[in-house]
């Protein structure tokens, strides 16, 4: 804290410089193998959300969709091919269990490429089942940065048209 000439005071804040990778699992942080971006389902009941998520991803040339609440995720799943889901862990309707495995068994492959997205940060629930599912999770609000690392990194990691 300094003085300031005409008698204010001058504040100089020093902040450390984080890693732009916290809270983002290491395989998630991975580059492509390829390069080339991937067809990505955003499922989210909050449609501001679900609308950033997919310009941003658009931006880096994936081609997204855009879905509000996990029913009309299965009625786009049933129909189309998808690299990759990022799905809100908490949201009403069908469980993320039932999505799962409509995801797999529609599409066999496809519940391993499951990117999810919580809002909770007061319980241990969402690390706990991100963890034993072998899921990557984003906790809101995230950077999009770590977004766009997360789905490179899950597309990295499960390269290949879904099925295959």
């Amino acid at each position: 804290m300094h003085p300031a000439r005409d008698g204010g005071t001058i504040f100089r804040v020093t902040l450390p410089v984080g890693t732009p990778t916290a809270g983002v699992p290491a395989e998630a942080n991975a580059e492509p193998r390829d390069g080339s971006p991937g067809r990505v389902l955003v499922v989210d009941d909050e449609e501001p959300l679900a609308r950033l998520v997919s310009e941003a991803l658009s931006e880096d040339g994936h081609q997204t969709v855009p879905v509000l609440g996990r029913a009309e995720a299965l009625e786009r799943l049933a129909h189309e091919d998808f690299d990759l889901v990022i799905c809100d862990l908490k949201m009403p309707g069908p469980a993320l269990k039932r999505l799962r495995d409509e995801m797999e068994r529609l599409r066999p492959g496809l519940g391993r490429r499951l990117l999810l997205i919580t809002g909770d940060t007061m319980s241990a629930e969402p690390e706990e089942l991100a963890r034993r599912e072998g899921l990557a999770l984003l906790h809101k609000p995230f950077d999009l940065q770590d977004l766009r690392r997360a789905v490179r990194g899950q597309l990295a990691r499960e390269r290949g048209p879904c099925g295959t």
